[in-house]
C-alpha cells in the first residue's frame, strides 16, 4: 500500500487475514485490519472496508492493544466522512484523539490528527484540515513511521493549507508531496489537482488548465478518490473560464465517481458545478442509497454477496433479528419488495468503482 499497488495490497491483506481466521496468529496485532480498509478506502472499495473494520473492532473486542485502536479509528472514520455521516466520522475521531493522548507515540497522534482532518475534509473545513495537520509540517522533525506514512495524509495537509489560503506553506508541502508520489503512483492525480489549485489561488489560471489537463493524461487511476478530486477541479476551472462543454464532460465523471462511492458530501459539490453549467446532476441519482447508514450498508452489501441473514448476522456479530430489522430499514429507504430486488440494486452501486 505505501509503495502505491493497492490491488495487490487489498489481495495480500485479504489472504493474510483469511489465514488468521483459519488460525495462523497474527504477529502484527489488528494493524493488517486497519491497512487493508485503508486500501479499501484509497482503491474505491468502501463497504468492503466498512466490513473490515466491523471485523477489525469485533477482533479488538477479545484482543487489543492500546497503540493499535488511533489506527483502528482512522480506518474506521474513513468512508462515514467521506459519506457524510458526520457523527458517526466525529465518534471515531473522539475515540482516536483519547486513545491518543494517553500514548507518548508520534505516530498514533498523527493518525488521530489524520481522522480530524477527513472530518474537516467533507465538511469543506479547510482551515480545520490545516490546523489537524498543522505539527507535521516540518518535514525534519517527522520520525521515520510519520514520514513513511505521509502518502496518507500529506495530501490532506496540502489540501487544507491550499485551501486556508496559505499558499507558502502549502508550497512546500507540495514539494514533499511530490516525492511521495513517485513511490506512491496513485498519488499522482492528487498531486496534479493540488498543486493546479495552489495556480490558481496565485491567480494563474491559465498555469493551472495546463497543469490539471497533464494531471489527467499522465494520471494512475488506482484510486477514485483522488482521480475524482482532479476531475472536479478541473471541470470548475474550465466552467469559470467559460468552457462549457469540456467542463461538462468531467463534471459528469467526477460525478460518476462519486455516485459510485455514495460519497454525498462530494456528490454535492460536482451538482452545484453541474447547476452553475445549467443542467441538472444526474438523473438515475438515487437519493434513497445516500440515506442508508454504515450498518445498512454493510447488511445490503453482504447480501448482494449472496449471503444468507444467519450468514450476515456471523460476519457482522449481530442477532438475526438485527439483521431482518435493518433490511426492513433498506426495504422501506430504497422502495424494494424482496432479496432479488436487493441484490439487483446492489449491482448498480458498481463496487469498485469503475475509472
Amino acid at each position: 500500500m505505501v509503495a502505491g499497488d493497492l490491488g495487490r495490497a487489498v489481495t495480500d491483506m485479504t489472504t493474510a487475514l483469511k489465514m488468521v481466521r483459519d488460525g495462523a496468529p497474527l504477529n502484527l496485532g489488528l494493524q493488517p485490519y486497519a491497512y487493508q480498509a485503508l486500501a479499501q478506502y484509497l482503491a474505491g472499495r468502501w463497504d468492503d472496508a466498512l466490513l473490515t473494520c466491523e471485523q477489525a473492532f469485533s477482533a479488538a473486542a477479545i484482543r487489543s492493544r492500546r497503540y493499535e485502536l488511533p489506527l483502528l479509528h482512522l480506518a474506521a472514520a474513513c468512508v462515514p466522512a467521506g459519506r457524510g455521516a458526520a457523527s458517526e466520522a466525529g465518534q471515531h475521531v473522539l475515540a482516536a484523539e483519547q486513545a491518543a493522548a494517553s500514548l507518548d507515540y508520534s505516530l498514533v497522534r498523527l493518525q488521530a490528527a489524520m481522522a480530524r482532518a477527513l472530518v474537516a475534509q467533507a465538511a469543506g473545513d479547510y482551515l480545520g484540515m490545516a490546523d489537524a495537520l498543522g505539527p507535521w509540517q516540518d518535514d525534519s522533525t517527522l520520525d521515520g513511521r510519520s514520514r513513511g506514512f505521509a502518502v496518507l495524509w500529506r495530501p490532506l495537509l496540502a489540501e487544507g493549507l491550499v485551501g486556508s489560503g496559505q499558499t507558502g506553506p502549502a508550497a512546500a508541502v507540495l514539494d514533499q508531496l511530490r516525492e511521495n508520489a513517485a513511490q506512491a503512483r496513485y498519488l499522482q492525480p492528487a498531486l496534479a489537482w493540488l498543486e493546479g489549485w495552489l495556480a490558481e489561488q496565485r491567480g494563474d489560471t491559465a498555469q493551472a488548465g495546463e497543469i490539471y489537463a497533464r494531471g489527467e493524461q499522465g494520471a494512475d487511476t488506482q484510486s477514485p478518490v483522488h482521480t475524482a478530486r482532479l476531475l472536479l477541479a478541473h471541470g470548475r476551472l474550465l466552467r469559470r473560464t467559460g468552457q462549457r462543454r469540456p467542463a461538462v464532460e468531467r463534471l459528469r465523471r467526477a460525478n460518476d465517481l462519486y455516485l459510485a462511492l455514495r460519497a454525498a458530501p462530494f456528490l454535492a459539490r460536482t451538482e452545484q458545478e453541474l447547476a452553475k453549467c445549467h443542467l441538472p446532476a444526474d438523473p438515475a441519482k438515487d437519493q434513497s442509497v445516500l440515506a442508508l447508514t454504515s450498518r445498512e450498508t454493510e447488511v445490503a452489501h453482504l447480501v448482494g454477496k449472496g449471503l444468507s441473514n444467519p450468514e450476515i448476522a456471523a460476519e457482522l456479530f449481530i442477532s438475526r433479528k438485527a439483521v431482518e430489522y435493518h433490511l426492513g430499514n433498506i426495504y422501506a429507504k430504497c422502495g424494494l419488495h424482496g432479496r432479488q430486488e436487493l441484490r439487483r440494486f446492489v449491482e448498480q452501486w458498481h463496487q469498485p468503482a469503475a475509472i
